[in-house]
C-alpha cells in the first residue's frame, strides 16, 4: 500500500467525519450500556476486574461503532456513484479504503474513550495495581485487531450486496466470541475454538492478564503474537477481497449490488 495514499485518505476521512453529531451520537446510543455497566462497577471492589470491565466496554463500543460505520463505506460509495472517482485515480482501492477505515477507528476511539470515562465516573474509589506497560501494549494490540476486523467487513458487506441487517447479525457475535465483557473460558469448547479465530479474542486475553498484580509476561507476549498474526492474515484476506471487487468494478462486470 502507498503510504501517501493511506495518509491522504486518512486525513480526508477525519476531516469529513470529525463532527459533533458523528462522534456524539454513537456515544449517546450507548447510554443503556453505560447505565448497566456503571451499576455493576459500583458493586465491584476487585481492582483488576474493574480495569478489565472498563477496557472491555471500551473495545465493545469501539467495535460496534467503527465496524458499523466503516463497514458500509464501499457499499455507500458504490450506491451513491462516488466510487468512480477512486477508480479513475491511479491509487489502488485497498490503500484508499484502509486510510478511510483507519480514520474511522481513530475517531471512534475517542467516542469509546468517552463512554468508558462515563462508566469510570460511576465507579467508587479503587486502587490500581497492574502492569502499565503490558496494559498499554494490550490496548494497542486490541485496537489493531479491531481495525483488522473492521477492514475485513468492508469487502464482505459489499460482496454480499449490502444485505439488510447484515451488521445486526455479526456485530453482537463478535462482541460475545471475543470476550470483550466476559472471559471466553466459560463457553462451550466449540465456541471457544470459534472465538480463537478472531484476533480480538487473544488481544482481550492478554489485556485481562495485564490487569493482574503479577502478570505472566511470557503468556501476554504469546497472546500479542497470536493476535498480530491473526490480524495480519485478516488484512491479507481483506485486501484480496477488495482487489477482487476492484477488478470487477473496473471491468464493469459487477452489477448485483444495484440489482438488489
Amino acid at each position: 500500500m502507498s503510504v501517501r495514499v493511506v495518509l491522504g485518505s486518512f486525513f480526508l476521512q477525519v476531516r469529513t467525519s470529525a463532527s459533533v453529531r458523528d462522534l456524539l451520537y454513537p456515544a449517546l446510543a450507548q447510554i443503556t450500556i453505560v447505565a448497566a455497566v456503571g451499576w455493576i462497577v459500583r458493586s465491584l471492589t476487585v481492582p483488576h476486574l474493574l480495569i478489565s470491565l472498563f477496557a472491555g466496554t471500551f473495545f465493545a463500543t469501539l467495535w460496534r461503532t467503527s465496524a458499523f460505520r466503516g463497514g458500509w463505506i464501499l457499499s455507500e460509495a458504490y450506491a451513491a456513484g462516488t466510487l468512480e472517482i477512486d477508480l479513475l485515480s491511479p491509487a489502488r482501492l485497498p490503500a484508499v479504503l484502509f486510510g478511510r477505515i483507519l480514520g474511522i477507528v481513530f475517531l471512534y476511539t475517542l467516542t469509546a474513550a468517552a463512554v468508558t470515562l462515563g462508566i469510570l465516573l460511576m465507579a467508587t474509589s479503587m486502587t490500581v495495581d497492574c502492569s502499565g506497560m503490558y496494559l498499554a501494549g494490550s490496548l494497542v494490540v486490541g485496537i489493531f485487531a479491531v481495525l483488522a476486523n473492521a477492514f475485513l467487513l468492508i469487502p464482505i458487506s459489499f460482496l454480499t450486496g449490502g444485505l439488510p441487517g447484515f451488521f445486526n447479525a455479526i456485530l453482537p457475535g463478535i462482541v460475545i466470541l471475543s470476550g470483550f465483557l466476559h472471559p471466553t473460558s466459560a463457553f462451550h469448547p466449540f465456541w471457544q475454538a470459534l472465538g480463537r479465530v478472531l484476533s480480538t479474542t487473544s488481544a482481550m486475553a492478554a489485556l485481562r492478564l495485564s490487569t493482574e498484580a503479577s502478570p505472566n509476561g511470557s503468556q501476554i507476549l504469546e497472546y500479542w503474537a497470536e493476535s498480530f498474526g491473526l490480524s495480519a492474515c485478516i488484512f491479507v484476506l481483506a485486501t484480496a477481497l477488495i482487489i477482487s471487487s476492484e477488478r470487477k468494478l473496473r471491468s464493469g462486470l459487477y452489477s448485483s449490488f444495484s440489482e438488489r
